[in-house]
């Protein structure tokens, strides 16, 4: 057996010195795991509303907000309030916004559609100027801010407003 002399004068097996790492390692992760609930890394998302998921649109948080952003896709993102009425109304045109530019080979390759809750915005200091719900931005890639889309809130609107914007 290959041991090893501490400081103290005493021998100690590799063995025991590998598994007091690996136990100290499992100890660490365990404290990362609880500490992002707490900070919540963990979201329990609603089945409806606002907040439900959407097939083919990307829920943002503080943990994945700059990794979906600034690269190299243009990003639609739209910011909410479960709360809000009309953002209750949005979400039919969003679903089939997102149908929509998954149907569409051009736009499907360029762009990322994604949604932020806007009290998780506040957390992540996105950035984006919000002064009501829902509110769209059109982040074009490699950048961190984009601008306001003004336009109505009717998918086809949505859609064309995209077509014209990602050439």
């Amino acid at each position: 057996m290959v041991s090893i002399v501490n400081a103290r004068g005493q021998k100690r097996e590799i063995r025991s010195l590998l598994l007091g790492i690996v136990i100290a390692i499992v100890m660490l992760l365990g404290i990362l795991v609880i500490t992002m609930r707490i900070q919540g890394g963990s979201i329990d998302y609603p089945t409806e509303g606002p907040g439900a998921l959407i097939k083919g649109v990307v829920e943002l948080d503080a943990y994945n907000f700059y990794s979906v952003i600034g690269q190299s896709t243009y990003v639609l993102i739209e910011f909410y309030a479960t709360w809000c009425d009309y953002c209750q109304r949005f979400v039919p045109e969003y679903t089939d916004l997102s149908m929509r530019v998954q149907n569409d080979t051009t736009l499907r390759e360029k762009v990322v559609l994604a949604k932020m809750d806007g009290t998780r915005a506040n957390k992540a200091n996105t950035g984006f100027a919000i002064a009501g719900y829902p509110t769209l931005y059109l982040v074009p890639p490699h950048q961190k801010t984009g601008k306001e889309y003004t336009g109505s809130n009717k998918a086809d609107d949505i859609f064309n407003f995209l077509k014209k914007s990602v050439v």
